[in-house]
């Protein structure tokens, strides 16, 4: 390539490097965790006064309260004013915390639900001074929603407490009849809970429920602010509601875009017929009479899954706006979405004195395979291992989750998952090993022959069916394959795309360290020259495929030549924001590339007699 080929492929690259940062200088801010200081947007007067449920210092973190705050003697009763619903409570008994062990905690507030899960082994940020929570204590999860929302409660009751398990009854009128709630949570062991609510008819006539929804969890996202197409692939798909069918078994994943996407088609058509949508959801209804076995609401890598002992009638879907509490430099609080999902309980009648159980098996932890493996009826679906491109792909999943599985092997014998990364390439390299012998020497007599092909060309370029003949005929005299040197490339793309679906799905690999590596979840970010990230593995990966490129032999001609030059470019732009695992292996994967092309070259291959091309 000539000095000024050279200066425009300079110039174009740091313009690319610097259009990087925009796309990348938010993702490695992490605000899961953060839930007690956080506020609804729009949801919430900013004249309500400050009181239990809208903490707002971290000295008010549950973890950090002493036992005798969180015990209330048992039927200790809260009185609620005639016009209270659900949606209302603000109840003044205190948190309750359920705990099994040291690794998981139940942070429960009575009469209103689950405000969020204790995850003890896992952290916030790669510093690990901040556990993860999972829930938001502004919206608490696992309550009724729904027609509950106008139900008017009346008292609140503590009728059971222990260390893993709480009992609470509330008491409530609608529409001139009484009921009550008794709900039953029991942690049974890490990442698992047993919840009951059973709904008991207080008065003489018959009560009729209709409209009647169960929040399935709220949850918030791994990564905060806005990416671009590349990096958004690499992060997946962070927030998303998953449903299952019960007869079909068919998982169906609705992404936050889409959900968000549904929601504002159905503002906009109610706008074009005159209507005006009130709280507008993204519903989903089963077809042929089906209904859904179990919902999950899920980011990256953790998820609630509610598992209904009856099934859900319908699914709607929603997200809320939050602020962020972390004030920025400018002042400015970034913005995020809280997803959540609502099953509809089927409509029923309650005789005077009759009750009617609804009962759930509730998930509230990481997407570690082995642990939804154990769950079952296919809820290691949650994982994703099966989309790319926001697209599923049926051989994909059981290709990620082997190559998942292999990672997991090696580092049961290394206890370092980036050695484990190294050992899976050069697995997958040796596993490929002699298909690319036979490529490197095809692209070796390729090029041999180019003069030929040239010529040919040349000659025949006014008829041009001859001239493919007397090519075809020329790479069958010699004994070449011209797709030989494709072929390996080929069949490693869904080994390739594989791992990187495994990559950005393992959980294991969240904060883990390795080298100058920090995380090997997030980009290897050394520092930053002025504002923009500076990045080593994805930097040594395009030098190290521009050095290959200019040691394989070529029949191309001049410009395709410049365009394949330009390729380690364009991969630098499109893979900055990758996570360091998957960088790690492609970067270790192009040394041995080139090793083995050194190996490959101590062999000489023949250079064919030159011919004169047939008119």
């Amino acid at each position: 390539m000539d000095k000024k080929g050279i200066a425009w492929l300079v110039a174009l690259g740091l313009s690319l490097f610097l259009i990087l940062n925009t796309e990348n200088e938010e993702i490695n801010k992490n605000i899961f965790g953060v839930e007690a200081q956080a506020k609804v947007v729009q949801e919430e007067s900013v004249d309500s006064p400050v009181g239990e449920d809208q903490v707002s210092t971290p000295q008010d973190e549950p973890s950090k309260l002493s036992e005798t705050t969180i015990v209330v003697p048992q039927g200790e009763v809260l009185k609620a004013t005639a016009q209270t619903t659900v949606a209302e409570i603000q109840t003044d008994l205190p948190l309750h915390t359920l705990t099994v062990g040291e690794n998981f905690s139940l942070n429960i507030r009575p009469g209103q639900g689950l405000k969020n899960a204790q995850l003890n082994e896992y952290y916030t940020t790669s510093d690990k001074t901040e556990k993860v929570n999972i829930g938001d204590s502004n919206t608490p999860s696992f309550n009724f929603a729904g027609i509950a929302e106008k139900w008017q409660l009346i008292t609140v009751r503590i009728k059971e407490k222990t260390a893993n398990a709480l009992i609470t009854e509330s008491d409530y009128t609608y529409e001139g009849q009484t009921f009550a709630v008794q709900s039953s949570w029991k942690l049974e062991e890490d990442y698992h809970f047993a919840l009951s609510h059973k709904l008991i008819n207080t008065s003489d006539k018959s009560l009729n429920i209709s409209g009647l929804y169960l929040n399935c969890g709220y949850i918030q996202p791994i990564q905060m602010g806005k990416h671009g197409f590349f990096t958004q692939q690499a992060i997946g798909n962070d927030q998303a509601v998953d449903t299952i069918l019960k007869v079909d078994r068919k998982l169906e994943t609705h992404l936050k875009q889409n959900i968000q996407d549904d929601i504002k088609d159905s503002i906009e058509d109610a706008a074009e017929e005159g209507r005006v949508l009130k709280d507008p959801y993204s519903v989903y209804i089963p077809e042929d009479a089906d209904s859904y076995d179990w919902v999950a609401v899920k980011n990256q890598y953790f998820a609630f899954i509610a598992d209904i002992s009856d099934s859900f009638a319908s699914v709607r879907t929603k997200t809320k706006e939050i602020l962020s509490p972390t004030i920025n430099k400018d002042g400015s609080q970034d913005k995020y979405d809280l997803i959540f999902a609502e099953g509809q309980i089927a409509d029923f009648e309650l005789a005077p004195g009759a009750s009617k159980d609804i009962s759930l098996d509730i998930f509230a932890g990481p997407q570690e395979i082995h642990i939804l493996e154990k769950l079952g009826n296919d809820k290691k679906g949650i994982m994703q291992l099966n989309m790319f491109m926001n697209m599923k792909v049926s051989w994909l999943g059981f290709l990620s989750e082997m190559i998942l599985k292999a990672l997991f092997f090696f580092n049961g014998y290394v206890n370092s998952f980036g050695l484990s990364i190294i050992l899976l390439t050069i697995s997958v390299k040796l596993l490929f090993w002699r298909l690319t012998n036979k490529s490197n020497k095809s692209m070796k007599k390729m090029a041999i022959l180019g003069p030929r092909i040239k010529e040919i060309r040349e000659e025949l370029k006014d008829n041009p069916q001859v001239m493919n003949q007397k090519v075809m005929a020329l790479y069958r005299e010699e004994g070449v394959n011209p797709a030989g040197g494709c072929l390996p490339m080929l069949l490693q793309m869904p080994i390739f795309i594989s791992l990187f679906n495994a990559l950005r799905s393992a959980i294991e690999l969240r904060h883990v360290e390795f080298l100058w590596i920090t995380d090997l979840s997030q980009p290897d970010t050394l520092g930053f020259i002025p504002g923009v990230p500076i990045r080593p593995l994805v930097i040594a990966w395009a030098l190290l495929m521009l050095v290959q490129q200019r040691m394989t032999p070529s029949s191309a001609d001049e410009t395709q030549k410049k365009v394949m030059m330009f390729m380690p470019v364009m991969m630098l732009f499109f893979c900055y924001g990758m996570p360091a695992g998957l960088t790690l292996y492609w970067c270790f994967q192009s040394l041995m590339t080139l090793i083995q092309y050194k190996l490959n070259n101590r062999t000489t291959v023949g250079t064919p007699a030159p011919a004169t091309a047939a008119k």
